[in-house]
């Protein structure tokens, strides 16, 4: 997964390894001194899910696909400080969804699936502000 942040730099988290593994690795990459920096690892695998950034300084994952099953667990980690903390779980289990950021601030998940062939057409909305989840 990858996210761009309003520091200029881009943040890779997460990934597949060969085999059944996801990864929980976390590096920034500045494009305009091609330097890639490892930064503190997520705490859980993240794979086959968005990774996007709020208006502020935090990176959220949303969910996972561990073993083959999606997770609603959520992470937010904050660029500046270099460091991950929970963020309120999302509403249903889902992984292979998008994600955007609008521009008050609030995250949108769209579609993704429970499990790996159980399609869904979820809309949920994320308020940072207020850490709460809410159907659309």
């Amino acid at each position: 997964s990858t996210s761009t942040s309003t520091n200029s730099l881009l943040y890779i988290v997460g990934g597949i390894t060969p085999g059944p593994f996801g990864r929980t690795a976390v590096y920034s990459y500045d494009p305009e001194t091609d330097i890639y920096t490892p930064r503190t690892s997520s705490p859980q695998i993240i794979v086959f899910v968005p990774v996007v950034f709020d208006n502020n300084r935090h990176l959220f994952t949303l969910g996972s696909l561990i073993g083959g099953a999606s997770t609603e667990v959520c992470f937010s980690y904050d660029v500046t400080t270099d460091t991950w903390a929970s963020a309120p779980n999302v509403l249903s289990s889902r992984a292979n969804h998008a994600a955007a950021c609008r521009a008050d601030g609030s995250i949108v998940t769209i579609g993704g699936s429970s499990q790996v062939s159980d399609p869904s057409t979820f809309y949920d909305l994320y308020d940072p502000g207020t850490a709460t989840w809410s159907n659309l």
